[in-house]
């Protein structure tokens, strides 16, 4: 695999559909953090507790892209661990003033606009329902969420002892260079747990009306569309890599533990729709997303 491999559904040319879809998904999704979010957070604490042989508060974690909802570094911070989120975007955990003109400056008018939105008509019942599921109040304060590229961090050598990321990697345009750069900043022992869309997948493009395919299929999006027409592309940057190149990638810096695959749109896949996609097996056509456990040696 070389090193930048970069695809775009239709990063400049779907941004009024893209938002108009993502202003939907999320009024029909208002429970949303009640249970993915949160189980996420589990999900990412159980392989810690499997894994890393310390007390909770005295593991270093990194959350790389925590995102501007910043759940899982929230919940582990919440929970006394010692734990930093980053991510491209500037997020602003007090939603001060200040904040909102640091994101207008580092993220841009658009990304100001979206944030105040969200956070207006959003963001207390997404926090106030994220709680409730913890059962306990989320500490706030003192959360450290810092802007940084995974392909550069500004880390000491050898500083977390386990890194968790989910459904950022398939946005990253050099892989490679993540991989060495967590790597770099881990403890020899240390986990790096990380969760992965595919892009083969029936919802690999990401389009909000196919986030939960075998619950609720779009109506208007044709099934696959970013791999055959993409008549209706959504306003997101990926890459367009597989399993086996972000397993690559990996191999050559941690001992892979163990893969967990999902599947979706079984039901979907008509054997013309197969065979118009020939390129791609079967299974990756099927294959939602992969979790891939490691350990730095």
């Amino acid at each position: 695999m070389g090193g930048k491999v970069t695809f775009t559904t239709g990063y400049e040319k779907s941004k009024l559909y893209a938002y108009v879809n993502l202003v939907k998904y999320f009024r029909r999704n208002r429970d949303f953090a009640l249970h993915d979010y949160h189980d996420v957070f589990l999900g990412a604490k159980s392989v810690l507790e499997q894994h890393v042989k310390k007390d909770i508060a005295d593991v270093r974690i990194l959350e790389a892209g925590c995102g501007q909802r910043f759940a899982v570094t929230l919940l582990f911070h919440s929970t006394g661990a010692q734990v930093v989120g980053i991510d491209t975007d500037f997020v602003d955990p007090h939603f001060s003033l200040r904040g909102y003109l640091s994101v207008w400056k580092v993220n841009g008018f658009e990304r100001f606009v979206k944030t105040l939105v969200r956070h207006v008509f959003f963001d207390k019942t997404y926090y106030d329902a994220l709680a409730k599921e913890f059962g306990r109040p989320l500490k706030m304060d003192d959360v450290d969420v810092r802007v940084m590229n995974a392909c550069a961090l500004e880390f000491p050598d050898n500083h977390f002892d386990y890194v968790y990321s989910n459904a950022v990697f398939e946005h990253i345009d050099d892989v490679p260079a993540a991989a060495q750069e967590i790597a770099r900043v881990m403890v020899s022992g240390g986990i790096f747990n990380v969760g992965i869309h595919l892009f083969p997948s029936l919802s690999g493009g990401h389009n909000f009306e196919w986030s939960r395919p075998d619950e609720n299929p779009s109506a208007t999006v044709p099934p696959w569309d970013h791999l055959r027409q993409n008549l209706l592309p959504t306003h997101v940057y990926l890459n367009r890599l597989r399993e086996k190149d972000f397993i690559q990638a990996f191999s050559k810096h941690f001992e892979i533990l163990d893969v967990e695959s999902k599947y979706e749109g079984e039901k979907l896949l008509t054997p013309e729709i197969q065979a118009e996609l020939s390129d791609y097996s079967r299974d990756e056509l099927l294959k939602r997303s992969i979790r891939v456990i490691m350990r730095k040696p």
